[in-house]
């Protein structure tokens, strides 16, 4: 405990303080102060609320440093209060709580000189240029990354065009092997094969096609589960997902949602893959399609058995640029484009995981109730 002269020193060594000092109650009332306003000396404010007596306000100050201090129970710093340039008046820059136990009994608030303030906010607008700079950088880097990603598209698609002419050509050949000479029962059942596999061959040039031209960003009634069965199309044979068990399980009568079909395209093998690459090409991948619970949105769900996310990391796969894959094998902006277009498309995308178990990806896109129709689109599973 303090003794009185103590007590007596601290009161003096306040009452010389050379900078303006209030002590405030949670209610924005003056407790005290260690100067004077407008002539009248501390112990003439006290009692009145503060806002009134320093910036005539019936309200607390927007930028006030005690509203601050007061919302988060500790020290607050504020570069911009009111009346910053009249010297009379009390400019409440900084601002501390007073505790009792758990408690907050008042605030002290207390002015900067102008060296101080200055420093700071000049510290700040540093801040702030460095995170604009840095913003910056990651658009840059986001636009680099679309023109390569466009610049492949454009690739691909000159790749399908010369393939079509070949592959229609193998067919006819075959067919007219077939039609003119009469050949064994088992030179002609490889013939059918070559066709079959030509058909096969045609039909993923015409997806990579469809999926390789220039997003016009055009919403339409679209099924979603034709989204999927296109998706899986193109992917299913690649030799990552060949020991990958695919198990679909998709809600026939599911509404129309309004989509950009490539867009919906992109998102869904973005995710595929990643599960792909998760399970490093061994376990089995669920994709699934149903009503939401209130019934006006449709629901994919995507999960795998790899490793799981860690929960520290959870909460950052969506941000740009966050990857934990090594250097040269990822961007960071897979699953950032993907919540993008989920979010473009006025839907919600929802990630769940479990180490050892897997992860599950939940994305809710809303149906087209102009075409659907607002019954229609209540239907319940």
């Amino acid at each position: 405990m303090r003794t009185d002269i103590e007590k007596e020193w601290l009161i003096k060594a306040i009452d010389t303080f050379e900078r303006k000092l209030i002590v405030v109650s949670p209610k924005f009332k003056i407790m005290s102060a260690n100067f004077q306003i407008n002539g009248l000396p501390g112990s003439e404010i006290v009692g009145k609320f503060c806002h009134e007596v320093f910036c005539n306000s019936s309200t607390p100050c927007n930028n006030c440093a005690i509203k601050e201090a007061k919302e988060k129970g500790k020290p607050a710093l504020r570069t911009d209060p009111e009346n910053t340039l009249d010297v009379n008046i009390m400019p409440c820059y900084y601002a501390y709580p007073i505790y009792s136990g758990k408690n907050i009994d008042a605030f002290v608030s207390m002015d900067l000189d102008l060296s101080t303030r200055g420093a700071v906010e000049e510290k700040l607008q540093r801040s702030d240029a460095f995170l604009m700079k840095e913003k910056l950088e990651k658009i840059k880097l986001q636009l680099m990354q679309a023109e390569k990603m466009a610049s492949i598209g454009a690739l691909a698609a000159g790749v399908a065009h010369q393939l079509n002419n070949p592959i229609g050509g193998i067919t006819l050949f075959a067919k007219l092997l077939m039609e003119e000479y009469d050949l064994e029962e088992g030179a002609k059942e490889d013939l059918r094969r070559i066709m079959i596999n030509a058909e096969r061959c045609r039909a993923t040039v015409k997806e990579l096609l469809e999926f390789s031209r220039p997003t016009l960003h055009l919403m339409e009634p679209n099924d979603i589960n034709q989204a999927i069965s296109r998706s899986f199309f193109l992917l299913e044979n690649q030799p990552i997902f060949k020991n990958i068990e695919i198990e679909k399980d998709l809600m026939l009568s599911l509404p129309l949602a309004l989509t950009d079909n490539q867009q919906i395209n992109h998102m869904l093998m973005n995710i595929i893959i990643n599960a792909a690459q998760a399970m490093e090409g061994k376990g089995k991948l669920t994709v699934k399609s149903y009503l939401s619970t209130d019934g006006d949105r449709a629901c994919i769900e995507i999960s795998d058995t790899g490793p799981g996310i860690p929960e520290d990391v959870l909460p950052h796969i969506f941000d740009p640029f966050f990857t934990t894959k090594e250097k040269g094998k990822g961007t960071g902006l897979g699953l950032s484009m993907v919540f993008s277009i989920v979010e473009n498309h006025g839907g919600i995308i929802k990630a769940r995981s479990n180490p050892a178990e897997g992860t599950t990806f939940v994305i809710e896109l809303p149906f087209d109730t102009e075409v659907n129709g607002e019954d229609e689109s209540k239907v319940q599973t």
